[in-house]
Order: C-alpha cells, then structure tokens, then sequence
C-alpha cells in the first residue's frame, strides 16, 4: 500500500530460523536475559538477506572501475560465503548488475567514462552497513 502512495517499488525478503528456546532461562537473571538477547540478535543477524546493493555498497570507493569492483565484490562474497552468511547473489558480476540501477536511479551513483562514482556518500555508507554485522568480528555490541 505504501508503494502505490509514495511510488516505491520494493520488496520484502522473510526468512525463519530455527526456534530459540527461553523456557530454560531464569527470567530474574540479568546474566541469562542478556545471554537471550545476544543469541536473538546473532541469530536475527545471521539470517539478514545480504542484497546486491549492500555488496554493491560495501565494495565501492569514491571512484572505481566496473572490474575493480567486481573483484572487490567477489572477495565479499567469499568472506561472506565462509560465514555461511543469506547471500542473494552469488558473483561482483551479478551484484553490479542488480545493484546499479536502482543505485543510479536514486542518484546514490553515477557510472561515467567507465567508471563508478559516488555522489550520496551517507545513503551508500547506510547501505554498506545493513552487512557490517556480517563482517566484522569486533567484541561491539551495538
């Protein structure tokens, strides 16, 4: 319904993991709750669709060719592969590809003398970090 209001075409990705149990868990221990809600973030985490445009996102620099990106994408797609991480595509290729044009059409990059180029610096950092959970292995918390 939001999509016909405000001419977004979009779509939804749902996927279900397997159940984590909290019967087991004292309800009135803070070590436990706080063990429950990491493992509901790692799982929830875990289980994130990493689209195109994030890969697209994470790999590209302020300025750089099509094959350099496609390299760099590939080396994200192995990292994440080893992380047994949702991709929703499987080469750099397939990521330009998918990503660029709607990239492009929001006016978040722009491809020119055979090159790409980024013009919304913080809409393209905010899609690189939907996958930074993935790929950092940091003691963060949030």
């Amino acid at each position: 319904m939001v999509r016909y209001a405000v001419g977004y075409r979009s779509r939804a990705f749902v996927t279900f993991g397997a159940p984590i149990s909290a019967g087991d868990r004292d309800v009135h221990s803070r070590s436990d709750v706080l063990e429950l809600a990491r493992l509901v973030r790692a799982r929830t985490g875990a289980l994130y669709k990493v689209l195109p445009t994030a890969l697209f996102a994470a790999a590209m620099r302020p300025s750089i060719t099509r094959p350099d990106l496609e390299a760099r994408i590939d080396r994200l797609i192995e990292e994440l592969a080893a992380r047994h991480a949702n991709l929703g595509v499987t080469s750099g290729r397939q990521t330009v590809e998918e990503a660029v044009e709607p990239l492009e059409t929001r006016g978040i990059v722009v491809a020119e003398a055979g090159r790409f180029r980024v013009r919304e610096r913080t809409v393209l950092r905010y899609y690189a970090r939907t996958i930074e959970h993935l790929l950092v292995t940091t003691g963060r918390t949030h």
